[in-house]
């Protein structure tokens, strides 16, 4: 199955890939060493490397993983493990446009970045209205005397944490 998956990304120039779509790819060749190592398929895709790993029997493993990432290569694994084989059109569909069965393992770094610093934003705003009602609660307790509040503080309080605790699930399901 590890062969007719190969011939089937050769014979075909487009993939469905998670995240991505529909890409696609040219001068797709099998087991051609690329550096130091030598992947399923190899092809490219807006003048680009392109690689892919089937897993059928046992996985990659870590070094080529880490190769692709920090080369910068686009590489898709699939995944064909739990795969029954039927015949060689289920096969094809499974392998070009089912989603579910690939991991990117690299594919741009500027996405990747992107995302992690959309979520640098969550946090610093997070941090920038926590440090806000710290500096309310510290302005409510100065104006109290010697630290006795009334009930009218306490309220003022409590409104202030669920307008906190409403404002951070906002960001966080953003």
């Amino acid at each position: 199955m590890h062969l007719l998956a190969k011939e089937i990304l050769i014979s075909n120039n487009k993939i469905t890939l998670p995240k991505y779509g529909i890409v696609s790819y040219t001068n797709a060749i099998s087991e051609q060493f690329f550096q130091v190592i030598k992947p399923d398929v190899s092809a490219s895709t807006n003048g680009q490397s392109l690689f892919f790993e089937v897993l059928v029997t046992h996985a990659t493993g870590i070094i080529k993983d880490d190769f692709y990432k920090n080369g910068d290569y686009k590489s898709i694994k699939i995944n064909l493990k739990d795969y029954q084989f039927t015949n060689k059109e289920e096969l094809e569909n499974k392998i070009l446009n089912e989603t579910t069965n690939k991991r990117i393992i690299f594919w741009e770094k500027e996405k990747e970045m992107k995302e992690s610093s959309d979520n640098n934003w969550i946090i610093i705003i997070f941090l920038a209205i926590l440090g806000l009602i710290i500096f309310i609660f510290k302005l409510l307790g100065l104006k109290s005397n010697h630290n006795k509040t009334s009930s009218k503080d306490d309220l003022l309080r409590i409104n202030l944490i669920n307008t906190f605790v409403a404002l951070y699930s906002k960001f966080i399901h953003a």
